[in-house]
């Protein structure tokens, strides 16, 4: 169900989410999904988790790949990279996931910690960890809603970042 329902939220976007769509994908009557679901928003939630486990895999993968005798500057942009290469390969997913509030009491237990982790182990100081994250979010989002000139360097942008938050 969650499967069929990110293809919803990717291919229409997070406003024609609903949960009749996905019943009708699935071929089932919309009733059947409140078997598995209280409603749009415990769908919702739901995707969430799926994408905080997937940014945690897809993070990690990308940090395991950076040897164990990397700078702090390449390990942060291996970190920068991925969390790029998440945000535009899932736009909506992420829109999702960092656009709005989220019950943390209704999360699965430790599922958004495990994906800030990487971040805080490369950055430990949690204010340059959130102020990272935040300005990571910002170019992302910004280059997912396309508001970034013709022509501007958006890799330079992301160099930047990497650049600052490591001194170099």
């Amino acid at each position: 169900m969650l499967d069929v329902a990110l293809e919803v939220l990717e291919s229409d976007g997070l406003e024609h989410l609903s949960l009749g769509e996905v019943a009708r994908r699935l071929g089932i009557k919309t009733p059947s999904l409140y078997k598995h679901v209280e409603g749009k928003a415990d769908l919702e939630l739901g995707l969430v988790e799926q994408g905080f486990r997937r940014f945690t895999a897809e993070v990690e993968s990308a940090l395991g790949a950076v040897p164990d005798t990397a700078d702090r500057r390449t390990r942060v942009a291996a970190y920068a990279a991925a969390y790029r290469g998440f945000a535009l390969g899932h736009p909506q997913l992420y829109r999702l996931m960092n656009d709005r509030p989220i019950d943390r009491s209704r999360l699965a237990p430790g599922v958004e910690t495990r994906a800030a982790l990487a971040l805080y182990r490369l950055l430990p100081d949690v204010d340059l960890g959130r102020s990272t994250w935040a300005w990571a979010h910002g170019l992302a989002m910004l280059e997912i809603a396309g508001r970034f000139p013709d022509g501007a360097d958006i890799d330079a942008a992301w160099a930047v970042l990497v650049d600052v938050v490591t001194g170099a």
